[in-house]
């Protein structure tokens, strides 16, 4: 069963013991233990949230929810991490040395969530039910990712260095999208605002776009005319780090 860790954030441990943080409730199913029933807990706790660092190692992958509402801090995750990580998050740093599920930084207002590896679905996108996603901050994947990666992106930035799926940037309006390719359609569909930056020069944008322009590095496109959007998608003539 997924184990709900959604109390494993800086702000939660700050000034408390290490017993006092082996108390705190974790959920798994209809369960409900106590961190120190998972995890073995050690180090030392700082008296403030910005420089509280929480570092979770081992079997991570049936973890969900780490650094839910996090408001501060570093989470530094060795290994590869199970879904939602981040959602709601507002400041602070959280790292991945390995692959992330989906749902990273779901509707998150700020703060950086850097990923080593590759990460599932819906990264930076809206809950379900929820038409605008994430807020602010930036999200980074150094691997490839999935599907509808910032479904509904109302700010901050995702940048994923490899390549993902189907309906990237769908219903965005605002903020900014970089991938490294494009497999598959629905690029920017319902899009409104915002940019989605293509670092290949041989993806074809979708015919809802129109061309506006062009400079010595990319050409720039405009639309979703289907829905008169005025949202942007760059297609970079040379590959660089953005």
């Amino acid at each position: 069963m997924p184990l709900d860790c959604s109390a494993i954030k800086p702000e939660c441990f700050v000034g408390l013991s290490v017993k006092e943080i082996m108390e705190f409730p974790v959920g798994e199913g209809r369960h409900r233990g106590k961190l120190g029933d998972y995890f073995r807990v050690s180090g030392d706790v700082s008296e403030s949230v910005a420089s509280q660092r929480v570092v979770l190692g081992g079997s991570l992958l049936r973890l969900r929810r780490v650094g839910e509402d996090m408001a501060g801090g570093e989470i530094l995750l060795e290994g590869d991490c199970g879904w939602h990580l981040g959602e709601f998050m507002h400041q602070g740093r959280i790292h991945v040395l390995g692959n992330a599920g989906s749902w990273v930084g779901t509707s998150m207002s700020g703060g950086e969530i850097v990923v080593e590896g590759n990460a599932g679905d819906y990264i930076g996108c809206a809950r379900r039910g929820v038409r605008r996603g994430m807020r602010g901050g930036r999200i980074v994947v150094e691997g490839n990712a999935g599907t509808e990666i910032g479904y509904g992106l109302s700010g901050g930035e995702v940048f994923v260095k490899g390549v993902v799926h189907s309906f990237v940037g769908s219903y965005a309006c605002s903020g900014k999208i970089t991938v490294g390719g494009v497999v598959s359609v629905g690029v920017g569909g319902g899009m409104r605002g915002g940019v989605i930056c293509i670092l290949d020069p041989d993806f074809r944008v979708p015919l809802a776009f129109r061309e506006t322009g062009s400079d010595e590095s990319s050409v720039a496109y405009e639309g979703d005319s289907s829905v008169h959007g005025k949202g942007s998608i760059l297609i970079q003539e040379v590959k660089h780090d953005v």
